[in-house]
């Protein structure tokens, strides 16, 4: 939570934002691959197989990669092209196809 000049109360943090310490007057912005729900004290990386676009501004949750990519590291803020020969079904790896 954090409290501005004049606020009488303290506020939950807003969706892709957090605070990690007491006496704040602003909140922090989760960084690039990492998302958050209101009111949190830390930020959550985005895991294997997702992504959190960082064009689209605040991230509530991560993107699940969509089909023909994959995403085989945490904390990414886009997916990668599935290359000619593998299987991507399962969004989060590549697979060689079989013979």
């Amino acid at each position: 939570t954090y409290s501005g000049d004049g606020d009488i109360a303290c506020t939950n943090c807003a969706v892709g934002f957090f605070a990690n310490v007491t006496g704040l007057e602003s909140c922090y912005a989760c960084p690039s691959g990492h998302f958050s729900t209101e009111g949190l004290s830390m930020c959550t990386i985005a895991p294997v197989g997702t992504y959190c676009p960082t064009n689209f501004g605040p991230q509530s949750s991560a993107t699940q990669c969509s089909d023909g990519t994959y995403q085989d590291m945490e904390g990414q803020t886009s997916c990668l092209s599935c290359p000619a020969g593998y299987d991507c079904s399962a969004y989060s790896n590549k697979t060689m196809c079989d013979v």
